[in-house]
Parts: structure tokens; C-alpha cells; sequence
């Protein structure tokens, strides 16, 4: 099994820092987990309540903690650090190679685009930011990895792209660059993303945005199956 990693970033045009933060954590008992955190509003506080969110997650990650459990423990955090101040969507997408599962936690407006070998599907239910209001449960989703896996999120930035050009992002483009993909194309389908939101703002991001997709590849016939990552990213 091989797992692979694309992440296209962009700034809000003109803006020094991003509000969104990234992390890849390496699961104890073997995967990885992508930490997709974007604090609310703009610059460097919105990004400081984005690095404090995903290096939480990262550190309960590493402690073993249950995926279920953890986005409620880093709401906690927050919202007694800051009640209602600073609130921030937080995604969590999981390989656990202990069980062969894909684990979905969403706390976020945006999406978890999903292909497998057998069905596609889009998560999108509603999902209460994390540290506003004094219980965020989160929408969680577990699924069996049974062959090639496609897993792409992306922070809530991207799905304002383009209504200032009166033009409407629309999921189903994103659908179709992953059904055309396979699970060895993980950069080339952030970056096919991150360029269709970007030709939606004629080329200047109105917002801050990451696209992470997380993918599991079969291992080569004829070769030994490691576990390994290739990250591949764009800025």
C-alpha cells in the first residue's frame, strides 16, 4: 500500500499570511492523518487559531487518541481558550493502515470528495464549526479501503471562489477531475483545483485556500507493499 499526498495552497491576493494551516501526522499504529485547520477571518490571527487547532489535533493524533474523540477534544481546547472568539473549521482525513479504513471527521462547511474502487460520494452534511458554540459534533464517516482510494477536502475559502465575478463553484467539476484520476495522480489533482477555483477569481484568490487530497494506491505487482508517503505540494 502506498499513501499519497497533494496540497495546492493560495493567499488571499494582497494578504502577507494565510488563515489556513496544514499538517500531516504520522499514525502510531501505522497511516497518516491530513489536519486541514482554517481560522476565521483574516491574516495572522486567523492563522494562529489555525496553527493552535492542527497542532492539537497532531498531538492527540500522536497519543493514540480515537479519531471520533478527537475533534471534539481540540473543540474543548479552543473554546475554552477563547469561547465564541475564534471560531475554526477543522478537518481530519485518516488512513489507518491498522484496520484499512478511510476515517472522515469534518467540522467544516466544505466537502470530503470520495472515489474507491466500488462507489463515489460527496460528504457535505452540516457541520458546525469548531470553539463557537459549546458542543460541535463533528460529521464523522468510516470506510473500508478495499483498493485504489481517493480522498480530496479543502478548506470552506474555496467555496466562496468566484461570486465576485458572479460565478458559482461547483463541486461536480471537482468530481469529474477525480474521476478522470487515479490514485497516483494525488498533486495533480490538487493543483487541477486550486486552478479551477483560481480561473473562477480571474487568477486572484478572493480567499485564503488549501486542497489536500489523500490517496491510497495499490503497490506495485511483483514488489514488496511498504507503507509509504509522497508528499508533492504547490504554494
Amino acid at each position: 500500500m502506498q499513501i499519497k499526498l497533494g496540497l495546492a495552497k493560495a493567499a488571499k491576493n494582497g494578504a502577507p499570511v494565510a488563515g489556513d494551516a496544514f499538517l500531516a501526522a504520522e499514525r502510531p499504529r501505522g497511516g497518516l492523518t491530513a489536519i486541514l485547520a482554517s481560522g476565521q477571518g483574516d491574516g495572522a490571527s486567523a492563522r494562529a487559531v489555525a496553527d493552535t487547532v492542527a497542532l492539537k489535533a497532531a498531538a492527540l493524533i500522536d497519543k493514540g487518541e480515537r479519531d471520533e474523540k478527537i475533534s471534539a477534544a481540540v473543540h474543548d481546547f479552543l473554546y475554552e481558550l477563547s469561547a465564541k472568539r475564534n471560531p475554526c473549521m477543522l478537518s481530519l482525513v485518516s488512513v489507518d493502515t491498522e484496520n484499512d479504513s478511510l476515517l472522515i471527521s469534518r467540522n467544516t462547511a466544505a466537502p470530503v470528495i470520495v472515489k474507491t474502487a466500488d462507489f463515489d460520494a460527496v460528504y457535505d452534511d452540516a457541520a458546525n464549526p469548531i470553539g463557537l458554540a459549546k458542543h460541535a459534533k463533528p460529521d464523522l464517516v468510516e470506510l473500508p479501503i478495499t483498493g485504489e482510494t481517493i480522498a480530496v477536502t479543502f478548506t470552506d475559502g474555496i467555496l466562496t471562489m468566484g461570486k465576485k465575478h458572479g460565478r458559482a463553484f461547483a463541486v461536480e467539476h471537482i468530481t469529474d477531475i477525480i474521476a478522470k484520476s487515479t490514485a497516483g495522480d494525488a498533486s495533480f489533482i490538487a493543483n487541477n483545483i486550486a486552478e479551477y477555483a483560481l480561473s473562477l477569481d480571474k487568477g486572484e484568490a478572493s480567499a485564503d485556500f488549501t486542497v489536500v487530497v489523500l490517496a491510497v494506491a495499490d503497490a506495485e505487482e511483483g514488489r514488496r507493499s511498504f507503507d509509504t508517503l509522497a508528499i508533492e505540494q504547490r504554494y
